[in-house]
């Protein structure tokens, strides 16, 4: 695996459950036995990829553990559906639990999460306890009502909101730029710069 190439990575796509297509990396170590080797799932932040890990998945992978990376809904080469209700925590945790079925993986899993990606690691690991051996997660920021870590009670988890909204519950004067990247006009913008 060499981080500057993505080519020398381990890059698989595969149906959940749910009948959504999911790619992902998958690195395993020599010694790799299956349903014995421990295994790393690392979930992505705005706006990243799995290559977002590359710098970590070969040192894990050499320490002999199996290292699963997906790009999450809606990012890369997974699936992109148009509904929004797809897109909250706890839909995509059990997203997370679907890979890991489709993969065969039994036993919990060290999930590892950053930025964005921490709402979605953090209702996985409370609704999929009995998956979960530990929780690690890099938030720079306290992106939900003071604090990242969800309460599964909180109707913010189940419903979806409009890029105004989510500003707004959340932080405007840390999101604002999701506003920008969905005025008429931030595309172009972009583009220009």
């Amino acid at each position: 695996m060499d981080p500057l190439e993505p080519s020398s990575f381990n890059l698989q796509t595969t149906k959940i459950a749910s009948g959504r297509r999911y790619q992902y990396c998958d690195q395993v170590p020599m010694d790799y036995k299956h349903g014995e080797t421990p295994v790393m799932l690392l979930v992505h932040g705005f706006p990243e990829l799995w290559y977002n890990w590359r710098y970590q998945i070969g040192p894990w992978v050499h320490r002999g553990w199996r290292v699963v990376a997906p790009n999450m809904l809606g990012y890369g080469e997974t699936d992109k559906p148009e509904d929004i209700a797809l897109y909250t925590p706890l839909s995509i945790a059990a997203d997370l639990a679907g890979l890991l079925d489709a993969l065969d993986i039994k036993k919990p899993v060290i999930v590892v999460s950053h930025d964005w990606g921490s709402a979605d690691a953090w209702a996985f690991s409370e609704r999929y306890t009995e998956r979960t051996r530990m929780m690690i997660s890099y938030v720079i920021h306290d992106l939900i009502s003071g604090s990242m870590k969800p309460d599964l009670k909180d109707p913010a988890l189940t419903r979806s909101f409009t890029v105004p909204e989510m500003v707004e519950y959340a932080d405007p004067n840390f999101l604002g730029y999701w506003l920008f990247f969905n005025s008429k006009d931030g595309a172009a913008k972009i583009d220009r710069n």
